[in-house]
């Protein structure tokens, strides 16, 4: 039996039988205490809402125990082994924001990869081998991923849930800082200034490129005019 029940405008309950699952309105699902069939069912049942999915090569998933394991501590400070609803609200919504940052990491990492060699090869040959139409979409794609890590994905932000049920908020700070969910943010800001860097200087290496190229055409024009005006004039005076 699958039931869907709203908290909030961002964050739905979704019963699995008698198991609770949280999902949440930036495109992460978190599944607390479910087998492997179970949370198949979950995916299932949100698959015909979905919108925009990810590739593949872009989910990311991760696991947090809440139950100890051969006497070793909890990863979480949790209340009981059974925690009420928002108890678990805490620790699903700030796992759903590493996930989601996963997802994004596993995107910036690809970039990066692609355009680790421009340097290299701009230090070999003294030249930037891509054209601006390729270096504007890279930019865009970029400026993309950036807007989701800062602007779009609530992931710097205190969720509007803890506003009004804010005596689960420590826990929930407790779990992002346990994820390390600010940290990968600075380091992923970090490695888009890097790119940001790559990215200016080859938009200057094309821009000059292409005024270059400007130069030339004004020059062979000029010179192509001097030449049509001495053949005219050789012309004329041949003529007398």
């Amino acid at each position: 039996q699958v039931q869907l029940v709203p908290l909030n405008k961002e964050t739905r309950l979704l019963k699995i039988g008698h198991k609770d699952c949280f999902v949440f309105a930036f495109g992460c699902l978190v599944c607390w205490g479910c087998t492997v069939d179970e949370a198949r069912a979950a995916r299932e049942a949100l698959a015909p809402f979905l919108k925009k999915p990810l590739a593949l090569q872009d989910i990311d998933e991760d696991h947090v125990d809440i139950e100890s394991r051969d006497g070793r501590g909890l990863e979480v400070p949790l209340s009981c082994r059974d925690p009420p609803v928002f108890e678990r609200v805490a620790l699903a919504y700030a796992l759903a924001q590493s996930v989601r940052l996963g997802s994004l990491e596993l995107r910036i990492d690809r970039s990066i990869a692609r355009t680790r060699n421009i340097p290299e090869a701009m230090a070999s040959t003294g030249e930037v081998g891509l054209s601006n139409r390729h270096v504007t979409r890279m930019m865009g794609e970029l400026f993309v991923l950036r807007n989701q890590v800062n602007l779009e994905t609530d992931i710097l932000d205190t969720p509007e849930l803890f506003w009004e049920y804010s005596v689960y908020e420590p826990l929930y700070d407790h779990c992002r800082q346990h994820l390390d969910v600010d940290r990968r943010v600075d380091i992923l800001n970090q490695r888009f200034e890097v790119l940001q860097d790559l990215f200016d200087f080859l938009e200057g290496e094309l821009n000059d490129r292409h005024s270059t190229r400007l130069e030339w055409v004004v020059i062979f024009l000029c010179a192509f005019e001097a030449l049509v005006t001495g053949v005219r004039w050789y012309a004329k005076e041949a003529h007398r």
